[in-house]
């Protein structure tokens, strides 16, 4: 099959795509969009799948198997009716109602923090392959040997809900280019550590993002430049745990009360959605209006070095201790325990003192990445 078009994040139809699929009868097409009709003739089916939204270009395919469809109906937070079909082989029929279940459950957490399922007016659709998954628009696929992870008693994918968060972070806000790619795979990273807050608390939710902070490699930055390739995007491996590290980071530095409205108005508003692009400075510039502070630096640190925060402790007096961070960049609130109290405080760049029994613990749940010295 030839497929003339850009290899690249920008080259994406607006109009939508038809696809025609001709297959031996005994097998099914899974596609993306709806499925307008099946045609068959003699030993022969030809499948026509259309899509109507913007949809990116590597998502303009399709599978085949000996698909049975499960099917459902999900009402949307804005009360849209919207099927569901699983496209399940038929030896693995009886696993479709739990995969069901869990893609409902799992579209009501993304929808709390990111807003409506993007593709309403078409599917929510699934397909089963013998590989771990990818995004593919309105027909995510994944393969997880029907094997969970129980939280709090509910059963729960990795890869089923990563790929499903991709409908937000990757076919709806879409990277401008390579270079960008952390805001997609960081954020649907970083979706997954939010539906452990969900589903287990704090404690499940903390667990997730010790365990992104523990994968850090720092081998180069995230942000490299612009036009970057891919290879060199993806090589690194930081862009899914730093990622969804920073945006654990961010929501400390600004609180929850704008850093959730912020990531929802990101995944909602028409400036950076469906058919429009984003870029780090976009999304750094939206944070900065909405939380009233300069976050430049912030995001430069973080994306665009390998740098982590050098801490100093210093004992200087009785019971007296000075805290400095030795390459600053902006005044940060670090939470400190002090006399077996905790307190948050803003560091500037003299530093601060306090005053303490024993020597002071500096961020102790790890709300950023950091090394601390002690004098």
């Amino acid at each position: 099959m030839y497929f003339p078009c850009k290899d690249h994040p920008s080259d994406e139809p607006n109009e939508g795509v038809d696809m025609k699929i001709t297959i031996p009868a005994n097998l099914v097409v899974a596609g993306p969009g709806l499925l307008m009709s099946v045609k068959t003739k003699k030993n022969k089916s030809t499948y026509h799948w259309k899509t109507n939204y913007t949809i990116s270009n590597y998502c303009i395919l399709f599978n085949i198997g000996k698909y049975n469809v499960a099917k459902d109906t999900y009402t949307t937070i804005k009360g849209n009716k919207v099927p569901i079909e699983y496209y399940v082989l038929e030896a693995d029929t009886a696993q479709a109602k739990m995969v069901i279940e869990l893609k409902k459950r799992d579209t009501k957490i993304l929808e709390k923090y990111f807003g409506e399922y993007p593709w309403a007016k078409e599917k929510i659709g699934i397909a089963e392959v013998p590989n771990s998954g990818m995004e593919h628009q309105t027909m995510i696929t994944f393969d997880n040997k029907f094997k969970y992870k129980t939280i709090n008693g509910q059963q729960y994918s990795d890869n089923l809900f990563h790929e499903y968060a991709h409908e937000w972070w990757a076919n709806k806000v879409t990277n401008k280019d390579w270079a960008h790619m952390w805001i997609q795979e960081g954020i649907a990273t970083y979706a997954e550590a939010l539906a452990m807050l969900e589903l287990g608390g704090e404690v499940a939710y903390n667990t997730m993002i010790d365990g992104h902070r523990r994968g850090v490699k720092n081998r180069k930055a995230m942000v490299l430049g612009d036009e970057i390739t891919e290879e060199e995007v993806y090589s690194g491996g930081d862009i899914y745990g730093k990622g969804s590290f920073f945006m654990h980071s961010l929501r400390y530095l600004i609180g929850d009360e704008v850093f959730f409205p912020t990531l929802k108005s990101l995944a909602t508003n028409p400036k950076y959605t469906y058919d429009n692009f984003v870029t780090t400075d976009d999304v750094e510039k939206l944070f900065s209006t909405s939380s009233g502070k300069n976050l430049k630096p912030f995001f430069d640190f973080y994306l665009r070095t390998t740098d982590v925060l050098d801490v100093s402790v210093k004992e200087i007096g009785f019971q007296k201790y000075q805290i400095k961070v030795n390459n600053f960049f902006m005044p940060l609130p670090f939470d400190i325990i002090a006399n077996d109290k905790i307190n948050k405080v803003i560091i500037p760049a003299e530093g601060i003192i306090i005053n303490s029994i024993f020597s002071p613990q500096i961020d102790p749940k790890g709300f950023y990445l950091k090394k601390i010295t002690i004098y």
